[in-house]
Parts: structure tokens; C-alpha cells; sequence
């Protein structure tokens, strides 16, 4: 999981959590910006909650009624 000061960046452009010494996995840490800025062009947004354990991405868009 990640602390509530790390949960505040998840959305920063390359921003991984944790120290590159020791990662396993590899990655940019794009994907979640990506995520946030294609809800936002198309007017919604995206939110994360952290969990125990893990973390919960929710994307929302806007509905036409």
C-alpha cells in the first residue's frame, strides 16, 4: 500500500512509490497520469483510495441526463 503522503503524488507524471534500489517490477510510472489526464479532457476525473492493502483507482465521468 502507499501512505497518505505518497497517495498525494500517485497522479504526478513518473512519480513511482519506493526506492528505485530495491524494485522489482519494472515501469515509468506514467500510467496513472495518463489515466488522470485522459478523465480530465473528457471532464471527469480520476481518485485513489487507499485500502488495506492495496489501493483503489476510481475514475468518474460526467452522465447527460
Amino acid at each position: 500500500g502507499l501512505t497518505a503522503a505518497q497517495s498525494k503524488r500517485v497522479f504526478d507524471p513518473f512519480y513511482r512509490a519506493g526506492s528505485e534500489l530495491t524494485r522489482t517490477k519494472p515501469g515509468t510510472g506514467i500510467g496513472l497520469n495518463l489515466v488522470a489526464e485522459l478523465a480530465k479532457d473528457m471532464g471527469g476525473y480520476a481518485k485513489c483510495n487507499i485500502k488495506s492493502p492495496g489501493l483503489e483507482i476510481k475514475v468518474y465521468f460526467p452522465t447527460s441526463n
